[in-house]
Order: C-alpha cells, then sequence, then structure tokens
C-alpha cells in the first residue's frame, strides 16, 4: 500500500510539476528547494529539472542568462543555481559576476559544463562558485551534490538566525 501511493504520488506530481511560461520551464511543489537550471541544451535541462523534481526539488529552467536575470530582479532568490557557461548571449561568468555583484554572495552555485580545463574550472570558482561539475556527469552525483549544497545552505541560516537571537 505504501509503495502504490508512492508511486501514484510520483504519476500525479509528473503531471502537476511542470509548467512553461515563454522560454521558462518550471517544475514546482509547494515548501521544496528551487533551483535555477541555467542551460540552453534542453534535453540536459530537462534531464537534470527530472532527476532534482525525483528528489523533492523544485526547478525552473531558463535556456539563457538574461531570461534567468530577468526573473531574479522580479522574483524571490531560488535556493541554488546550476549554471552552464557556454550560453547564448551572456556567458556563463558574466552571470556569475553580475549575480554575486547584485545579489547573494552566499546563495551556492553549481557549474555544470563541458569546459574542463584547469582555467576555466578555476575562474569558475574566483568568481563565486561553490562546485564545478565537467560535462559529462552523472545526474545522481549532481544531484548530491546539489543536495549536500542545500544543507551546508540550510545549516548557515540556521546558525546565523541563531546567533541573532537574543533575549529569552
Amino acid at each position: 500500500d505504501f509503495l502504490y501511493n508512492i508511486k501514484l504520488r510520483y504519476k500525479k506530481s509528473q503531471v502537476l510539476r511542470k509548467y512553461r511560461l515563454q522560454n521558462i520551464i518550471i517544475y514546482m511543489e509547494n515548501n521544496n528547494p528551487t533551483v535555477y537550471v541555467i542551460e540552453d541544451v534542453e534535453e540536459m535541462s530537462s534531464l537534470m529539472s527530472m532527476y532534482l523534481t525525483k528528489s523533492d526539488i523544485n526547478s525552473v529552467v531558463f535556456s539563457n542568462a538574461e531570461d534567468a536575470l530577468e526573473a531574479l530582479k522580479k522574483g524571490k532568490l531560488p535556493d541554488l543555481i546550476i549554471l552552464d557557461l557556454n550560453l547564448p548571449g551572456m556567458c556563463g561568468f558574466e552571470f556569475l559576476k553580475t549575480f554575486r555583484e547584485t545579489y547573494d554572495k552566499a546563495l551556492p552555485v553549481v557549474i555544470v559544463s563541458a569546459r574542463d580545463a584547469d582555467e576555466d574550472i578555476i575562474k569558475g570558482l574566483n568568481f563565486g562558485a561553490d562546485e564545478f561539475v565537467t560535462k559529462p556527469f552523472s545526474p545522481r552525483v549532481l544531484v548530491a551534490r546539489v543536495e549536500a549544497n542545500l544543507r551546508r545552505q540550510a545549516l548557515t541560516t540556521a546558525k546565523a538566525e541563531e546567533t541573532l537571537s537574543f533575549g529569552e
């Protein structure tokens, strides 16, 4: 009975989670962490979103950096960003620099890129990325890295709130 309920929930949620707004694809379930996936190859972003969804992580997919920056201006920050470097228009490095200067310096960013030169990895980490994953990659390992960063972020936030509380 328990296994049947999980399968039923999964099948229903697959239908309910995917929304398409212009060039943005949103996979949502309430109260779960949200990850922005900035990736121009639709097959790659769909694969990442599918594995994130299986782990109860919402994803919002952008095919370019400009759309992601526009969404950041309009709404709430995600809990983590997965970023490709080779994007049409603004490249991933430019997005990361702009994001760190304008928004949250502590929000985890995981670069997923076909670039595997030491210089690119070092540049990405120096621009503020927390992880650098080279393509091809294991989707399960990527999700494990995302979950580890989300846990670390939650602990950091909880400690900051605890530190700021005073009184009783």
